[in-house]
């Protein structure tokens, strides 16, 4: 612009500070708007700039006032009148074009940053030791980028809100379903338990449930191995109960077959039941130490995987929270999980699925005389509290009399029958339930089988609900 004329790759340009001058509403339209330096003309960045500064003032967005911040940035009067004399005519300036060409500056700051990160990993690529670290480092950036490109402004009229209510995910289990109407999507659900309640277990069901209903799911396994994670799915699949069939083969479990102990007629189902589990719309990631952004990247491609493949992701798994690595420690562990639990509910909102993330509690439940959890039990639990839509906590009673059992312990008449009475529990407290029933739901739970129904599903065995096999 030195010249006084403006060339024709700089009018698209001027059309953003020549709005925000000529044009009412510019500000309150809702686009998003470039930064100085997205502006190929340096004298239109520093014009811009001016009326950025001007708007912080709540000034009006006239001559004189974009005189005086310009003097202030070091220009003459001259330069800044002639700045603003060569702003394109206030009849030729249109908000719809003047909205398209913030766009295109946008754009061009992400094709510029997008090419300049690949060069930055081509360049070190020739000279790095740490693969693993570029990768880190490249992920990140990548990350960072498109988290610019969804930086539009999400103001919505009240009157413009689509109606309707947030939508649910069946969880296959009717029971839960019956109080929350399955699994929010767009949000965070936490499951928490002590180590041994079930936790993984359970969310293999959900898996398995949510899969059978034609649903993508993708999973961080991040303790257990995809093949361990897969053959529990398969025992629940195979899974029958027993009302009726005290002489069939008992139902398969996993860890049977993983001991190389299984009987060839359970084996059969079992092989059979994890031919059918393969075929399902599910994705599993069992890489430990992985950090926040790479969970967010992955999910993102699981989606767009699954989208090629004509399925529609709804459900992600992270088992556990506690395997997650922020993406920058700090130092104090209380942050560090509020960002993790922060992000996995941001990328609930970002990609419309229901995120549900596995918890540990803490110890404290083991020194009290009831052992079911409650919500200070959840190890820096404030921010967790904070971030979900709704906290699942699980108890599973059996998993105290085992132990007791281990400990040589030898219960009385009434203790027998209590035990035995609670040898196929499992209790799911819904601790929070934002806009929902806080309410303990007991289940039908065969460990073993990695099976976990409602109370009343045919599949329960009489021996289970108080009745006997015949």
């Amino acid at each position: 612009m030195a010249d006084g004329s403006l060339h024709l790759g700089e009018i698209s340009e001027a059309l953003v500070p020549a709005a925000a001058m000529y044009v009412p509403g510019f500000f309150e339209a809702g686009g998003r708007l470039p930064d100085p330096d997205d502006f190929d003309d340096v004298g239109l960045g520093a014009l811009w700039q001016a009326i950025l500064d001007t708007q912080k003032r709540k000034l009006n967005i006239t001559r004189i006032n974009l005189q005086r911040e310009l003097r202030e940035a070091g220009w003459d009067d001259n330069r800044a009148f002639k700045a603003i004399a060569n702003l394109p005519d206030p009849a030729y300036v249109k908000l719809d074009e003047a909205m398209a060409a913030c766009e295109e500056m946008l754009s061009r700051r992400l094709r510029r940053q997008a090419q300049r990160v690949c060069k930055e990993a081509l360049n070190d690529l020739q000279t790095v030791h740490n693969v693993q670290e570029l990768i880190e480092r490249t992920e990140r950036a990548m990350s960072d980028l498109a988290a610019q490109s969804d930086e539009a402004d999400a103001w919505v009229k009240v009157g413009d809100a689509k109606e309707g209510r947030t939508e649910r995910l069946p969880t296959g289990v009717d029971d839960l379903d019956k109080v929350n109407h399955g699994l929010p999507i767009g949000e965070l659900t936490i499951g928490a338990g002590r180590t041994g309640m079930g936790k993984s277990a359970f969310a293999a069901t959900i898996m398995l449930n949510v899969a059978l209903q034609g649903y993508g799911v993708a999973a961080f396994s991040l303790e257990m191995q995809t093949q361990q994670l897969i053959n529990r799915m398969s025992a629940a699949e195979a899974y029958n109960g027993g009302r009726l069939s005290s002489g069939r083969s008992p139902n398969p479990q996993y860890d049977d077959y993983e001991r190389g102990v299984m009987g060839q007629e359970e084996l059969s189902r079992f092989f059979a039941a994890r031919e059918a589990v393969k075929r399902l719309p599910m994705r599993i990631d069992d890489r430990r130490g992985r950090t926040l952004n790479q969970v967010r990247l992955g999910a993102r491609r699981a989606k767009m995987l699954f989208e090629r493949e004509g399925a529609e992701m709804k459900l992600l798994v992270v088992d556990h929270l506690g395997k997650i690595r922020p993406d920058k420690v700090s130092g104090n562990r209380h942050l560090d999980l509020g960002d993790i639990t922060e992000g996995l509910a941001e990328i609930a909102s970002e990609l419309q699925v229901s995120v549900f993330a596995l918890a540990q509690l803490s110890r404290g439940v083991e020194s009290r005389d009831d052992k079911r959890p409650m919500l200070h039990d959840l190890r820096e639990s404030g921010r967790i509290e904070e971030d979900a839509h709704t906290i699942w906590l699980f108890y599973r009673p059996a998993y105290y009399d085992e132990r007791s059992k281990d400990r040589g312990e030898d219960p009385d008449e009434g203790e027998q029958r209590r035990i035995a009475r609670e040898r196929f529990s499992f209790e799911v407290d819904f601790a929070k339930n934002r806009g929902g029933r806080i309410q303990r739901v007991p289940l039908f739970c065969d460990i073993g089988c990695n099976a976990f129904l409602s109370k009343d599903d045919k599949r329960v065995p009489l021996l289970a609900t108080g009745g006997a096999l015949p």
